[in-house]
């Protein structure tokens, strides 16, 4: 049970995906309080069912920018995809609900004046929270493994194409007397080598000549990147005060090199494998330690 709470979960906190959940539960709760009209609503005119529907609905949106928007400008460490499991996505959801309970507690109180009291506030945290808890945990579950299958079958396939290419990549070498290090795959015709770039930071002192087929890979931290790159077949690092979207504007003319995630440009052909879990794919390149992640709005660019 334990190792099913920790399984890695797709956190999406942008504000597009909070906005789109925000509203959507809007309209359904106003939708079902108007026209199916629970909580003693039927004994109210129409006119009153309308705006008291709309007070019940509005909690909604206001429930989750509170919790979703607080949460992810005061504790970003706790919110990071990269720290995301089974068990953080239940109690994110039991966190609204809880805020849900409490806000139709206060409806509830204005509209027909009842007392706000233990027996109350349990009764009100029963029906939103008790009810709902057997649904959140299932449904979590059961999108944790649709999304590890999904991303698992992706990996696989992007596996097997990576093995392709470096076979046809190794027969091509075993004809040629020379052998170019990290020589660009056969498909990729429009390269021109040998070429090199100079990546260049804020700094006066940062400049950095490179041949583009020995970039491996750039990650941003803050306003900080990494440039990963060969040295005589040796890995070396590089730090530069800079911004990705500066550093990468040079890069990505180049076919071989791809964004794979807002803070991690890498060069395709270093990719040794892939594996994929519920939070998307990470890239194995040569002669980096880390895994790369693939954030699922990139991972069409690498099934080509």
């Amino acid at each position: 049970m334990k190792a099913l709470l920790f399984k890695p979960y797709p956190a999406n906190f942008t504000l597009k995906r909070i906005h789109t959940n925000a509203w959507i539960s809007f309209f359904i709760v106003f939708f079902i309080l108007f026209f199916i009209q629970p909580f003693r609503l039927d004994e109210l005119p129409t006119t009153k069912v309308l705006v008291y529907a709309f007070y019940y609905a509005v909690i909604c949106p206001l429930v989750i920018y509170s919790i979703e928007l607080f949460g992810i400008s005061f504790f970003k460490s706790y919110y990071s995809e990269k720290n995301w499991h089974v068990l953080k996505q239940m109690i994110h959801i039991s966190m609204i609900l809880i805020g849900i309970a409490f806000g139709n507690l206060l409806v509830f109180h204005f509209i027909f004046n009842t007392p706000i009291n233990i027996s109350s506030i349990f009764l009100s945290l029963y029906y939103v929270v008790i009810i709902g808890m057997f649904p959140i945990a299932f449904g979590t579950i059961v999108t944790q493994y649709l999304y590890q299958k999904k991303y698992s079958r992706i990996a696989t396939v992007l596996n097997e194409q990576i093995e392709k290419r470096a076979k046809v990549f190794q027969k091509k070498t075993e004809r040629s007397e020379t052998i170019i290090l990290n020589s660009p795959r056969p498909e990729d015709k429009n390269l021109v080598l040998p070429e090199r770039i100079m990546l260049n930071g804020q700094g006066s002192s940062e400049q950095l000549e490179v041949l583009i087929n020995e970039l491996v890979c750039i990650t941003a931290a803050d306003n900080y990147v990494d440039i990963y790159y060969l040295d005589k077949q040796i890995m070396q690092k590089k730090v530069f005060r800079t911004t990705l979207s500066a550093i990468s504007q040079k890069i990505l003319a180049y076919p071989q090199f791809s964004k794979c995630h807002r803070s991690y440009v890498i060069n395709k052909q270093f990719i040794l494998s892939s594996t994929g879990n519920a939070q998307g794919l990470k890239l194995r390149l040569d002669g980096i330690k880390f895994e790369v992640p693939v954030s699922r709005t990139f991972i069409k660019t690498f099934l080509s």
